[in-house]
């Protein structure tokens, strides 16, 4: 997930208007050339401001290089187009860019932060931390640069590290959400479940309509066996995004987990029709059709998921139990063979499941 980035300030500095001249660009990540009219630092600065909102960032940094090219001391300007470059995920241009306007600008706040957030993705995190410890140093009543912090932290599995850097965030800005969502997520790694409900709950109460925070806490629940509860997280989740495959598949693993595998079809039919290509969707699809007895389906199930990858043990092992439940030894002995060199053991499972099919008939 991105990191927050927060809505550029417009800063316009008066620069000395120069003689009309069309100016080319070359292309960026495959986008057109941008062509300007040769214009006042004012001009062409508004124009990449508005091409970033507009989420064109490879054109806003081509106008933003150009308003540089008028004015190589605007700090602004720099941040501006260190943000494009993060947008892009070029890293390594954002943290030159970013740089830059701290040499022109030591104080610079925003810029400091999101140096940090680039060294974070480019993987150097001790450079990262030095940044938000600044950032710290420069206002440390602020919110932001204790939860970078903890971000930074949680992505390297500093999790206890992590929830200290949250709290922090938490008493400077009590209405945080994103700092009680990652405490959530830190704890239920610590298996401090009834804590982390109580983070997850804390996030929803600020940020009702917080996907990731209900879906987090519904898996929680499935790990808990708090199957009921589970179910109501979920659909809060596909109340506000219908379309949400992680959601269905989390719904259909608190029905199943139940034994209950026939209402959990619906909505791994659901989650395929969402992610068509998601496999773990189609295998538990394929589950809950056999469980249920629905061999035939069962069977095209498995098969779309081979389809997707050739060598799911899963997959095989649960055609071949598929065509047991058809008493069809022969299809059964194909995936079998199949098996046997992927996974012994469920291949040792699958044949004898076949020898009783063979002993019976």
């Amino acid at each position: 997930m991105k990191k927050f980035l927060p809505g550029l300030a417009l800063c316009l500095l008066a620069y000395p208007i120069l003689a009309n001249a069309e100016i080319h660009f070359p292309i960026l990540n495959g986008n057109p050339p941008v062509a300007v009219q040769q214009d006042s630092f004012e001009n062409v600065y508004a124009q990449a401001r508005a091409a970033y909102d507009d989420e064109n960032y490879a054109k806003a940094a081509q106008l933003f290089r150009r308003a540089l090219k008028i004015n190589p001391k605007s700090a602004d300007a720099f941040y501006h187009l260190g943000s494009c470059y993060y947008e892009l995920e070029l890293y390594l241009e954002a943290i030159s860019a970013y740089q830059e306007a701290i040499r022109l600008k030591p104080d610079y706040y925003d810029a400091i932060i999101y140096l940090g957030n680039a060294y974070d993705y480019d993987g150097q995190f001790p450079k990262a931390v030095e940044m938000y410890r600044k950032a710290i140093q420069l206002r440390p009543n602020e919110w932001q640069p204790y939860y970078e912090l903890g971000v930074a932290q949680y992505s390297r599995e500093s999790y206890t590290e992590a929830i200290s850097s949250f709290q922090e965030s938490i008493r400077r800005d009590p209405k945080n959400y994103r700092s009680f969502y990652y405490t959530g997520k830190a704890l239920v790694l610590l298996r401090k479940n009834n804590e982390a409900i109580k983070a997850f709950n804390e996030a929803i109460r600020l940020q009702p309509d917080s996907i990731d925070a209900h879906l987090n806490l519904g898996n929680l629940y499935v790990q808990m066996k708090e199957w009921q509860m589970a179910i109501l997280e979920y659909k809060q989740v596909l109340k506000y995004e219908e379309d949400n495959a992680s959601a269905f598949l989390g719904l259909g693993n608190a029905y199943y987990n139940q034994g209950k595998f026939p209402e959990s079809i619906d909505p791994y039919q659901n989650a395929v029709k969402v992610s068509p290509k998601w496999l773990t969707a189609n295998l538990y699809l394929a589950d809950a059709y056999r469980m249920s007895k629905q061999f035939a389906e069962a069977v095209k199930s498995y098969q779309a998921a081979i389809r997707l990858d050739d060598e799911s043990d899963s997959a095989y092992f649960g055609l071949g139990m598929s065509y047991v439940g058809q008493n069809n030894a022969s299809a059964a002995r194909q995936q079998y063979e199949k098996l046997r060199y992927l996974n012994p053991n469920l291949a040792a499972q699958l044949m004898s499941e076949i020898t009783k099919l063979s002993l019976s008939a």
